[in-house]
């Protein structure tokens, strides 16, 4: 009897046993995902996975590289799996995270978790701006002896056409002067958001957006609906959860604004009026958060995110109008159908596309929320009539 209590296990053992397989099966999936995103980057962006791959192995990465080009095309994952490569010690190009040793195994998982002592992420889409102080800071830290590993240091700045103008300036600075071992990696939606003096500084390596198949196919895997698919698999940018992004307050917000832009269920002609009262995430007075009422320092960020979503469905209709492709829910489906029947069609929206992707690219923290709507709805108004 003696032997058989010195084995058994304590409840918390037990616990921490659970706790542990739960982690190794987190970690398992989180790798599975970084092999898809390696196999997609090769896939559909061949020419920068090559130039990438090939730079590598030959030794000749430049010390400042600017991926461009549209939303859906992965730039973030890139920038990631080379900051990886450059950071590992036997990586033979663009790390294959199948066939690395244990030691890159795990500073592959450190740096794709953040926690890698030698990379800086600055996330430009997020923060909405990146300011010059977070620009110094990586000066400040990198003007340092590498803490680890092979002697290389990696920032990523994500979205940096989102950086202040001073901190482009500070980058530029830092980018005219690169230190040894340092090197910097910038993503941009938009390149002429980017200095000219900065973008000539980098080497320039343009993307292309991924098939909508891709992440539809991605959307079903990880058991979201089929509407929700479908909107999604053309608004996602590569990255996070997706089902996550289905369930948030700004994508279902943003969906039920497209629908009363399009006269489902409720009036067009209200849709400001709408936003202000029914739509738009107002601060919390009290300390728990709800769909509609959410913390002030959340408030800003939520309602950024809603017209976000709203100006990008709304430029994806616009496109399946122009191509007449008549796929999605029903709803969707007749309203495309009726838009592509009226005279002038693709003038007209082509025109609003226009619209909608220069009122999103106003959607940050400098500019009025609800009078940027305003705007965007009588331009297109005027298009209408």
């Amino acid at each position: 009897m003696a032997e058989s209590r010195k084995f058994k296990l304590t409840a918390k053992e037990k616990q921490q046993i659970e706790e542990d397989h739960k982690l190794d099966h987190l970690r398992q999936l989180k790798k599975e995902k970084r092999l898809n995103d390696r196999r997609l980057l090769k896939e559909y962006q061949p020419t920068a996975f090559s130039a990438l791959d090939h730079a590598l192995k030959t030794g000749r990465i430049s010390h400042a590289c600017l991926f461009h080009g549209p939303r859906n095309s992965m730039k973030k994952e890139m920038a990631f799996l080379l900051a990886e490569s450059l950071l590992c010690f036997e990586a033979d190009g663009l790390a294959d995270e199948s066939r690395l040793s244990g030691r890159d195994e795990k500073i592959v998982q450190r740096t794709a978790d953040g926690e890698h002592a030698d990379l800086i992420f600055l996330d430009g889409y997020r923060k909405k701006q990146i300011f010059k102080e977070e620009v110094d800071l990586i000066q400040t830290r990198f003007s340092k002896t590498a803490l680890e590993g092979n002697g290389r240091r990696v920032y990523i700045i994500d979205h940096a056409e989102n950086s202040s103008e001073s901190a482009m300036n500070s980058l530029l600075k830092f980018l005219e002067e690169p230190a040894d071992g340092v090197y910097a990696i910038l993503t941009a939606d938009n390149l002429e958001g980017i200095l000219p003096t900065v973008r000539s500084r980098c080497v320039l390596i343009p993307f292309r957006p991924l098939p909508k198949h891709v992440f539809m196919e991605r959307a079903l895997a990880e058991g979201i609906d089929s509407e929700d698919a479908y909107f999604l698999s053309g608004m996602m940018a590569g990255s996070g959860s997706m089902a996550d992004t289905a369930a948030s307050i700004p994508y279902q917000t943003g969906k039920k604004m497209l629908k009363q832009f399009l006269d489902i269920g409720e009036d067009r002609r209200l849709l400001l009026t709408d936003y202000d009262v029914r739509y738009r995430a107002r601060a919390s007075r009290a300390q728990e958060e709800s769909a509609e009422s959410v913390k002030a320092s959340e408030a800003r960020d939520v309602n950024l995110d809603i017209l976000n979503a709203f100006f990008t469905l709304l430029m994806g209709f616009c496109r399946d109008v122009i191509t007449c492709d008549d796929q999605g829910p029903s709803w969707y489906h007749n309203a495309v159908l009726s838009a592509s029947k009226r005279e002038n069609s693709r003038e007209i929206y082509g025109q609003i596309l226009k619209i909608a992707a220069e009122e999103r690219d106003l959607v940050n923290r400098n500019n009025d929320l609800t009078l940027l709507l305003a705007q965007a709805l009588f331009r297109i108004e005027e298009i209408y009539d």
